[in-house]
């Protein structure tokens, strides 16, 4: 949140387990949307103009970016970018890679 401006969120394939910046409160320890699945499903980053909202239970949080982890071939959750006044360019992308990559790593372990 700090270092690109965006509020984000860790989830796992059931709902989401930490959120940054100021939509904790609301999305944090919640399930997650059926759309936030299927964004997930996919195994790559997914970008969504509208934005895919993150919970059903706070439809106006939405995400613009998802990354899904994967640790040792198995889909375990994603980290999502939560749409915002800023555009999603490449810096946050590489974020969000780098968050995926650094929990997956710590799962195989």
């Amino acid at each position: 949140h700090k270092t690109c401006g965006h509020a984000c969120a860790v989830c796992d394939r059931d709902g989401v387990i930490a959120a940054g910046g100021g939509v904790r409160r609301e999305i944090d320890g919640r399930p997650l949307s059926t759309e936030l699945e299927q964004a997930m499903s996919s195994r790559q980053m997914t970008h969504s103009e509208g934005g895919l909202p993150i919970t059903p239970t706070a439809p106006h949080i939405r995400a613009s970016a998802v990354q899904p982890i994967i640790a040792g071939g198995d889909l375990c959750g994603c980290v999502a970018l939560v749409a915002g006044d800023l555009p999603v360019g490449e810096t946050e992308q590489k974020l969000m890679q780098l968050a995926a990559l650094f929990l997956a790593k710590q799962m195989e372990d």
